[in-house]
């Protein structure tokens, strides 16, 4: 067949017509797609301390920052699985100065159980949604089964166990699903806004 289009239509035609039969066939080599695991993603951080433990969220700017009672836009991402401390550069061993906001990563956890605070929880407690207490003075670490302590609630996961069967003072959030960049703090899912 090539040597008559070759021999018919030249090689003005015969180029551009190759083109179009390897573009559309099966790949002709392997390709690297850089695969990454993605339960833990990197995230720049804002202008900003967070503790290793902590839920974080990213706010209207693009920045990891932990999760704070703020306007709605804001997307629960994880929790940290270091402390990183941006809000100075670091030249040599002392502090030279504001950081900016981009100039540091916060590796989170995006699929986990994470065991959090909470204030008396019951057995019946079990399989509810797990929301951040933003009123309480370690609004990251802590978690309520209900939404009552704050205007702009966090859905941060499924309370799947507790270290009590009665008044337990920690529970377990399993966060797969619910931390990522895809929902907003106004959905249902992985953001709750009350």
């Amino acid at each position: 067949m090539l040597k008559w289009l070759n021999a018919k239509l030249g090689i003005m035609i015969r180029v551009p017509i190759l083109m179009i039969m390897c573009a559309y066939g099966a790949s002709g080599q392997a390709w690297d797609a850089k695969r990454a695991n993605s339960d833990r993603i990197a995230y720049r951080m804002g202008v900003v301390k967070i503790w290793k433990g902590s839920a974080c969220m990213i706010n209207a700017n693009g920045y990891v920052v932990p999760v704070t009672d703020t306007a709605t836009a804001d997307m629960f991402c994880g929790v940290a699985a270091e402390t990183v401390d941006n809000r100075y550069v670091k030249s040599g061993e002392s502090d030279s100065g504001a950081a900016t906001a981009g100039d540091r990563y916060c590796v989170c956890w995006q699929t986990g159980l994470f065991w959090f605070k909470h204030a008396g929880a019951a057995i019946t407690d079990m399989g509810l949604p797990a929301f951040l207490s933003l009123g309480n003075t370690d609004a990251q670490q802590t978690v309520e089964s209900a939404t009552t302590s704050a205007t702009h609630d966090f859905m941060i996961g499924q309370i799947v166990g507790m270290n009590a069967l009665s008044s337990a003072t920690r529970v377990q959030v399993k966060i797969d699903g619910y931390a990522s960049y895809g929902y907003p703090e106004a959905s249902v899912v992985g953001g709750y806004s009350t």
